[in-house]
């Protein structure tokens, strides 16, 4: 507790006005009604923040007209009590700063410097002559010109967010935004999807019977559609995803039959009718050997030599000549080979103007 008194005494010290009508005593009214609001009931805590920031901001205010802070014959002074003032109206009712309060702060702290100059020691107005008139109007224009660069700034963050294939487009025409070096390697979302696509394809059909690929190419077109939603569920959820569509080409060849998987982007970008991604794939059938179990073929052969020997002895006594038998049981014959399916692809293309066409078999 002694620590505090110290701390206190020392801090009243530097912020002792030497007259009562000052900024000083703002700031100190707005100390001790901090303090005390450390103290209070929950129910007069908010009220108790509330004058705090009230007079911290009425005696930031005060102190910029009074005291400008002048850098290269730029004033900075209202820039602090702007500052304040929009985390006070913005960001006391979240744990962080919004977007509009930093959009607000230039605009502010505008208003602010053409408010010193507007007014006097001892709170007196005055109008300015025209040509300081002309002088405070583009003041307050330029910080109104930050204000809106700062909501671009946002407004352009928001739309990577809704549209994160923007940052791999081409910007070199714009006036306005510039892609940086960090930046210019981002691939497209349908890449992804593309790749995605290329996964599924393999995990349903590699080493799976031919004869399923051939029910799947019966609706391929629909199944192309499964396939694409089922590659955007495993993407984060985000509004560009409705702007994928769709496709496919899917045409037989001497050995299987060749895929391109299409995917066509209808949303923002620099290019007016849109563009699409492909990814060329191709299913062929392969030969693979019946699987074997020798457990079960050791076994099974154990029980055919006893019937063997069974039956020859019975046609021995009935017959008085050995039958003839097979020498090789079915089971231990060489196995006949099945057609299996494998599926192979290549890299995504790069963007290709306009919308594909697509065809059927």
């Amino acid at each position: 507790m002694k620590k505090i008194i110290n701390f206190l005494t020392f801090f009243i010290k530097i912020v002792k006005p030497t007259q009562l009508f000052s900024w000083k005593t703002g700031i100190l009214i707005s100390f001790l009604i901090w303090v005390i609001a450390l103290f209070a009931v929950a129910e007069l805590q908010n009220i108790l923040a509330f004058l705090s920031w009230l007079f911290l901001i009425i005696s930031t205010v005060w102190f910029a007209v009074e005291n400008p802070l002048m850098v290269s014959g730029i004033s900075i002074s209202s820039w602090l009590p702007g500052g304040l003032i929009c985390i006070f109206m913005f960001g006391t009712l979240s744990n962080q700063i919004p977007s509009i309060a930093l959009v607000s702060w230039p605009t502010a702290s505008g208003a602010i410097a053409v408010l010193r100059e507007l007014v006097q020691p001892g709170a007196k107005f005055k109008i300015p002559p025209p040509r300081v008139c002309k002088k405070l109007i583009i003041l307050f224009l330029s910080h109104v010109l930050i204000s809106c660069w700062l909501q671009f700034n946002f407004f352009i963050q928001n739309w990577l967010q809704r549209y994160p294939s923007l940052l791999a487009d081409d910007f070199s025409q714009s006036t306005f935004v510039v892609k940086i070096e960090v930046l210019s390697k981002a691939n497209s979302r349908g890449a992804v999807i593309l790749n995605s696509m290329e996964s599924l394809l393999k995990t349903q059909f590699d080493e799976k019977p031919w004869s399923e690929v051939e029910k799947w190419r019966i609706n391929a077109s629909k199944n192309i559609q499964i396939l694409g939603e089922q590659a955007k569920k495993q993407l984060p959820s985000v509004e560009e995803n409705a702007m994928w569509k769709f496709g496919e080409v899917f045409l037989p060849s001497n050995s299987g039959y060749n895929v391109e998987l299409l995917v066509k982007w209808q949303g923002l970008g620099s290019m007016p009718d849109g563009y699409h991604l492909k990814k060329s794939c191709k299913i062929v059938p392969v030969s693979r050997p019946t699987p074997t179990r020798p457990e079960r073929l050791r076994t099974t052969f154990s029980q055919q030599r006893k019937d063997i020997r069974s039956t020859k002895s019975r046609f021995i006594r009935r017959v008085g000549s050995p039958a003839r038998v097979p020498s090789t049981p079915p089971e231990l014959a060489a196995p006949s080979p099945v057609t299996l399916s494998e599926v192979k692809c290549g890299p995504v293309s790069d963007r290709i103007n306009g919308q594909p066409k697509t065809a059927k078999p």
